[in-house]
């Protein structure tokens, strides 16, 4: 697989660090002493796989309006019908996410 450009790369990073700030979020409101409140945890886990979906899409080159709705950008993975060939990439997104091979 030939590295995605470099633009692309800083794209998905910037999506995958947003989805890692909701995540942290998402833990530390768990370690709350009293009365957790687990819609939060929720919100921010949905936040978070909402927003490692528009990197994997970003990453995959698939367009998705840039809307509040992650139906859209679920929609637009969806609607592209090469999921099986995608799904694969998934492991990408680990790896740039992480300054691995793919960094520039």
């Amino acid at each position: 697989m030939t590295a995605p450009p470099d633009e692309i790369v800083a794209k998905v990073r910037e999506w995958a660090a947003h989805a890692d700030d909701d995540l942290r979020v998402a833990e530390h409101t768990l370690t709350l002493p009293d009365e957790c409140p687990y819609r939060l945890v929720a919100y921010h886990a949905q936040q978070c796989a909402e927003k490692y979906l528009k990197a994997f899409l970003v990453l995959r080159g698939i367009d998705f309006p840039f809307t509040a709705q992650h139906r859209t950008a679920a929609g637009a993975l969806l609607r592209t019908r090469r999921l099986g060939r995608h799904n694969q990439g998934c492991r990408g997104i680990d790896t740039l996410r992480h300054n691995g091979p793919l960094s520039g």
